[in-house]
């Protein structure tokens, strides 16, 4: 049995920015900034550690975000929740779903992202995709995306009760810093080009796999019966 770690935005979902409006209206309300995540670069990166990054951007004391961050995370998963309903153009990633479908009763699944547990879970809902997923690491653990992976794999060994050998271990992202969170675990690493890095882009990141796209079912199949 494998064990597979998704990453959520540009692998399984995309969520026509959804994230990054649901954060900015939460600024907004707030600490009265607009669009404070307009230029911030986001892919790859974790919330815990994007998030920091803007109080600082904006000249918020640490102090200030503390006194408001349960308020603040808790109207962000509401904007992220109305912002899927309203928008229309979100959608799985072809190739994922049947994906899916077809390694959940064979091998054991969890997430790797740099998203917070309870919006990630929010976007997975959203797609009807959160069954699938019993275990993960999220922004909440770390805002190191390797400490990360660890810790996913820490919690997956334990939910299975598994202890999963490193090549049979397979992190599946759509950034560089997917490759490098494998490289840093020393488990597969499988790069599919639907994010915002190009095929090219990632080739050169020397990942152990690469996909086009999940479209390409059997072939991925393939790399976890090997």
């Amino acid at each position: 049995m494998a064990l597979l770690l998704f990453d959520i935005d540009g692998t399984l979902l995309y969520t026509d920015g959804s994230g990054r409006d649901a954060a900015s209206q939460s600024f907004k309300k707030y600490f009265h900034i607009k669009d404070a995540f307009k230029n911030v670069h986001l892919m790859g990166r974790t919330d815990q550690a994007i998030w920091k990054e803007v109080c600082k951007m904006n000249h918020i004391f640490p102090e200030d975000y503390e006194k408001v961050k349960n308020r603040l995370l808790e109207d962000y998963y509401a904007f992220l929740k109305r912002n899927l309903i309203r928008r229309k153009k979100g959608y799985i990633y072809p190739g994922i779903k049947e994906i899916l479908q077809k390694v959940h009763s064979h091998h054991a699944l969890g997430l790797l992202t740099g998203n917070f547990k309870h919006g990630a879970m929010i976007k997975l809902a959203h797609f009807d995709l959160d069954k699938f997923f019993p275990v993960g690491g999220f922004a909440d653990d770390d805002e190191d995306r390797n400490n990360i992976a660890r810790i996913a794999i820490t919690r997956a060994k334990q939910h299975y009760a598994l202890d999963f050998q490193n090549k049979d271990i397979y992190i599946i992202g759509d950034t560089p810093f997917d490759i490098k969170c494998a490289l840093s675990t020393q488990t597969k690493s499988v790069a599919v080009a639907t994010g915002g890095y190009s095929f090219e882009d990632l080739k050169k990141h020397k990942p152990d796999y690469l996909f086009h796209s999940f479209k390409e079912i059997d072939s991925f199949l393939k790399i976890i019966k090997k």
